[in-house]
């Protein structure tokens, strides 16, 4: 019998800046994956690389993300 092996390789997340806001509210999302709903409190929002939107839970985006000062921009 073969077993049926996997190889787990790594790979690091390419430095990309997105833009991130606060709910107000309760926020309904169109996303690519449908309508998500955004809870103020909980999540931000962030416009991602293609201009598209979707919530993401504060939590998460801690772990993920650095925020960076605007540049005057």
């Amino acid at each position: 019998m073969r077993a049926n092996k996997h190889v787990w390789r790594k790979a690091r997340k390419k430095p990309v800046t997105v833009e991130f806001r606060e709910v107000i509210g309760e926020e309904q999302i169109r996303t690519r994956e449908g309508v998500l709903i955004a809870k103020q409190g909980e999540d931000y929002i962030i416009r991602g690389v293609d201009g598209e939107l979707y919530p993401i839970k504060k939590s998460i985006f801690h772990r993920t993300y650095e925020v960076v000062e605007d540049q005057g921009e």
